[in-house]
């Protein structure tokens, strides 16, 4: 949309009028539809119990003591689950890794779902979980992504026979002509550290079986594509049999409301016990278990460059640390093919990319869906470069920024980028940060 408007005596162009967002009064007035705001007939309350080990055998589960108490449904565990649903799908090709939303036979990493119980209510399906027990036998575990990716390190799944992943190198342009031919070369090393997001509600669910017409209706805090798809596949259950309803407000995602495992947990003990049930993570239960987790990656990095400050190529590897079950995350791998030079007129490129599993919670797409930590690693190398020539690292940007008259511009993994002005925008963030004036108080404290 574009508008001629005044606002504060200035004449604006190109700039879209204000629109306040449409369900602020609702939830000023607390009328928010949240899944812990609703209340279906009948329904039951699920609470966890977690492995306290980051790898360990499940040699028995014991819940005679649990299931005694008034008002206990059910104690689930993962091989009756394993043995009634379908593994949750994966993003990579790798059958010897089986995902259900309970740990079947072992625990991979700590704070794994290894049973739930539903029952009359939350208090007292938390009374009955912490009467349950697990015989554990722990067995040796890997952390370490690098220590993973070694032939003589524990296996997190021993049916695929290693813990590597996924591995593949993509080369675009004449990377080693460039390397041969540049001034200079810088090799470094940086570490995108795993996080975890904090929204403001933990991911909720109510599912409710349908005897009568096989149809499984569910009220998710969810943001995830391909959602009713998959619960279908790991129900076993035709597509058209799902019914989500969207009426649900999302207290805040940053794109890990998921929910696939909560979800098909939910939906069973539903249909197994004939009510609706709701799944509602406690903080701990999100970030310990809830695989809200984001990535946590490696990069390996060389950039060839002349003495001038133009970057020529540059060679990147990553190890990405997925966790204990790969799920969606390393198709964040991916996302950087699309632009993997950022805005600069890098020539050529050697991408490796490695996915590895170890003994942690899994992570999920948070912000941006790979391409900040790829970001982070490249303009890490381009303040290098300004360091190690002596120059701003502001100047070294605005030599190899693509210049605006070269667009539409191909990069060499293949993506054209239609527009960019590069330029101006550095030059208006500099100019908003006082950056001459950040130097000078920076070379006076240095004095």
């Amino acid at each position: 949309m574009t508008v001629d408007r005044e606002e504060s005596g200035r004449r604006l162009r190109w700039v879209p009028p204000k629109f306040p967002p449409v369900e602020d009064k609702r939830f000023v007035r607390g009328e928010g539809r949240f899944v812990r705001n609703l209340d279906l007939p009948g329904m039951l309350h699920v609470a966890l119990v977690s492995s306290p080990h980051s790898h360990a055998l499940i040699k028995g589960i014991q819940a005679d003591v649990a299931l005694s108490m008034d008002g206990v449904h059910a104690v689930i565990t993962g091989n009756e689950l394993a043995d009634s649903t379908n593994p949750l799908r994966q993003y990579l090709d790798v059958p010897g890794v089986r995902w259900y939303p309970l740990a079947v036979s072992k625990a991979r990493y700590e704070g794994e779902w290894v049973a739930a119980v539903v029952a009359e209510s939350r208090y007292l399906a938390e009374d009955a979980a912490a009467l349950i027990e697990v015989e554990y036998d722990p067995i040796p575990f890997v952390v370490d992504p690098e220590r993973a990716m070694q032939s003589d390190a524990p296996l997190v799944h021993d049916t695929h026979g290693s813990n590597m992943m996924y591995r593949r190198t993509f080369t675009w342009g004449d990377v080693e002509e460039h390397f041969g031919s540049a001034d200079e070369h810088v090799s470094y090393r940086v570490r995108w550290n795993r996080s975890s997001t904090v929204p403001l509600e933990t991911f909720g669910v109510i599912a409710w079986w349908q005897p009568g017409s096989d149809i499984l209706d569910v009220w998710a805090s969810i943001q995830m594509p391909q959602y009713p798809e998959q619960l279908a596949h790991a129900l076993g259950i035709p597509l058209s049999n799902v019914r989500v309803h969207h009426d649900v407000d999302v207290g805040g995602s940053f794109g890990v409301k998921r929910g696939i495992k909560q979800t098909v947990l939910a939906a069973y003990a539903s249909r197994k016990l004939n009510r609706p049930v709701r799944l509602l993570e406690d903080r701990l239960e999100n970030m310990r278990g809830g695989d809200a987790h984001g990535p946590d990656r490696i990069f390996d990095v060389q950039l060839a460059f002349n003495r001038d400050g133009r970057i020529l190529s540059m060679k990147m590897r990553t190890i990405d640390d997925e966790g204990a079950y790969p799920g969606r995350s390393p198709m964040q791998l991916g996302k950087p093919l699309t632009a993997i030079v950022g805005p600069y007129r890098i020539e050529s490129v050697q991408y490796e990319v490695v996915a590895v599993t170890t003994n942690k919670t899994g992570q999920v797409a948070v912000r941006g869906f790979g391409q900040s930590p790829t970001n982070f690693a490249l303009e890490s190398g381009v303040d290098r470069v300004a360091r190690l020539l002596g120059l701003d690292p502001a100047e070294v940007r605005r030599r190899n920024f693509i210049a605006p008259e070269q667009f539409p511009y191909t990069i060499p993994s293949g993506t054209t980028y239609d527009s960019g002005d590069y330029q101006t925008v550095l030059e208006k963030a500099l100019e908003l940060a006082d950056y001459d004036g950040l130097v000078a108080r920076r070379e006076t404290l240095r004095a």
